[in-house]
């Protein structure tokens, strides 16, 4: 990265999800301090705290809003709450949560970046625990902060650790950004990896399909993850024994590769 990093604001880019090679030291961007906080009422009655939280929802001129979702992991149904940056930074104890978060995020990429992955595993986990309290385990920040965890996790060769964390993710980047974002597909693609070393092809394939499928929504942007995504695909025929299916595939890498250098 170029430059010291902020010492204050959430995750700012999204996580260079590594698919096909073990996973690298990934690197993210940070925000500054958010624009002025709101003052609350010391005390509010029921009936007025729920429409003032129903005015807030609906309101499409409020600061962007990061989901706090409770349970993930635990089979909680509960509808995800939603959490402003402003909140999140309003007190004193969110603000150094949310510090605390990116200091912590911050020397586990050096350390990633160093090889030194056993000591980058406590500092992700002391990250993820802050941004699970800051912003929430809906946000994008524990999203991405859950990633590079189970990435660590998979360099160490906890496997097990690691699908349970990228699934976590899966949910926390379903939350912040929806199913049809390229960063909920680059988790869809990590967990396809790990279902495919498991010998779970049928899952492996089902998740490489819907990471397909969302690349391919715009392939200007993304259209190296596409490519990458139908090779990966075709070698799960190939293991399957369906040599008929990597064909076409293949013809469709070359194309898409071909409309990309023309647009250089």
């Amino acid at each position: 990265m170029g430059g010291p990093p902020a010492r204050r604001g959430p995750l700012h880019r999204g996580i260079v999800f590594v698919l096909f090679a073990a996973p690298a030291a990934q690197f993210l961007a940070f925000c500054g301090p958010h624009g002025q906080q709101q003052q609350q009422p010391r005390q509010q009655q029921p009936r007025q705290r729920q429409q003032q939280q129903q005015q807030a929802a609906g309101s499409t001129q409020e600061v962007r809003t990061l989901r706090l979702a409770k349970g993930f992991g635990s089979g909680s149904s509960e509808e995800p709450l939603v959490k402003s940056e402003q909140e999140q930074w309003a007190t004193k104890r969110g603000n150094q949560r949310s510090t605390d978060g990116v200091d912590f995020f911050n020397q586990a990429q050096d350390a990633v970046k160093a090889g030194e992955h056993e000591k980058a595993l406590p500092l992700y986990r002391k990250a993820r625990v802050a941004f699970g309290k800051a912003a929430g385990k809906g946000s994008l920040d524990y999203a991405r902060v859950c990633s590079n965890l189970a990435s660590t996790f998979l360099q160490l060769g906890n496997a097990t650790r690691a699908t349970d964390l990228y699934s976590e993710s899966q949910e926390a980047f379903a939350s912040a950004v929806g199913e049809a974002h390229p960063e909920y597909a680059a988790c869809l693609r990590n967990l396809a990896r790990l279902k495919r070393s498991a010998g779970d092809f049928v899952e492996a394939e089902a998740l490489t399909k819907k990471a397909m499928n969302i690349y391919a929504g715009d392939l200007v942007a993304n259209h190296k993850e596409y490519t990458e995504t139908l090779k990966f695909l075709a070698a799960i025929y190939k293991e399957t024994r369906r040599i008929e299916m990597v064909q076409p595939l293949l013809l469709e890498v070359k194309r898409v590769q071909g409309l990309a250098a023309s647009m250089r």
